[in-house]
């Protein structure tokens, strides 16, 4: 007779319980996506540099073999988390109902974890206005208003989806002055209620100066 299969512990997956042939299975899919969540944490609790794979396994309650089944290494770990905060992040460019404030919510992550926010601040440099896919999906959402015409005169679709993918240096920049978790997040509605203003009002008033024209910039007619 066949012996009985050992039954999976609670909160403590075996390795075979997950190393499945396509990886796709939803024991799978939910491992992994605890993995990078216990990882999140983690890096908010004692930075980036002290993340490991092993500790992540640990705090997930998931063994080392299957957490280095999902992750080969460290570096395949914080990618993951990444792409996990670019999810997020893309949720606020297409306007998800999802996200509870999408004008605060980079500075909520911010306010949180300064380092997650400042490994995605690298990866925009690294990749450039051209393949990074915050500002290619916003580059999507302005020239799709543009065709709308629901932009200002004169504002240019492809610079306004750069200057606001920014945003993120900002909401980084603006909750650095808190001292406490809970100062930083107060400084993070502050930033969201600022730059949902900024973004549909605009910043001076009119009324209050008399403000000087915009330049024609008349080089931008030359053609090539």
């Amino acid at each position: 007779m066949a012996s009985k299969a050992k039954p999976v512990k609670a909160g403590k997956l075996q390795p075979e319980a997950e190393m499945k042939p396509n990886g796709k299975t939803a024991r799978s899919v939910k491992t992994r996506k605890r993995l990078v969540e216990a990882t999140i944490k983690l890096v908010a609790e004692v930075g980036v540099d002290a993340v490991s794979v092993s500790e992540v396994a640990r705090r997930a309650g998931v063994t080392r073999p299957g957490a280095y089944y999902h992750f080969k290494s460290r570096e395949e770990l914080m990618a993951a988390v990444a792409d996990e905060l670019d999810e997020q992040l893309l949720k606020i460019v297409e306007g998800s109902m999802d996200v509870e404030d999408v004008y605060s919510f980079p500075a909520d992550i911010a306010a949180e974890d300064q380092d997650l926010i400042r490994l995605r601040i690298l990866k925009m440099l690294e990749h450039g206005s051209v393949a990074d896919v915050l500002i290619t999906q916003r580059k999507k959402v302005f020239r799709a208003n543009a065709r709308k015409g629901r932009l200002q005169a004169g504002v240019d679709p492809e610079i306004a989806a750069i200057i606001a993918s920014t945003s993120l240096v900002a909401a980084y920049l603006a909750v650095s002055e808190g001292k406490t978790k809970s100062q930083r997040h107060k400084l993070a509605k502050r930033f969201g209620k600022t730059y949902h203003h900024m973004l549909f009002y605009g910043v001076l008033d009119p009324k209050s100066a008399a403000w000087p024209d915009v330049p024609d910039y008349p080089e931008l007619d030359v053609k090539d």
